[in-house]
């Protein structure tokens, strides 16, 4: 069977959870049975980016949270029962 592409979707902007920046990453993984979609399941982290220079006002590194909130999704999937290894997973 061919592999499902996920959209996962790797962010800035206001937390979920409070009035922060963060960045977030967001992937909504469909579950098939038998063949027949029957649900979707979506997996969210967020994250503060550690390297803000308030001088400059920029991000030194704007993909720093990249690698632990990727962890995160990947605990959710596992805790869920979900093997993204039978998914296409496309970063944006």
């Amino acid at each position: 069977m061919e592999k499902v592409k996920v959209r996962v979707e790797y962010k800035a902007g206001e937390s979920r959870y409070s009035n922060k920046a963060v960045d977030w990453m967001l992937a909504v993984v469909p579950i098939y049975e038998d063949g027949v979609h029957v649900d979707d399941v979506e997996l969210y982290a967020e994250a503060e980016n550690p390297t803000w220079d308030e001088d400059g006002g920029y991000y030194e590194d704007e993909r720093a949270t990249f690698e632990e909130l990727k962890a995160e999704i990947f605990d959710q999937a596992e805790e869920k029962g979900i093997d993204l290894s039978q998914y296409e997973l496309i970063y944006e």
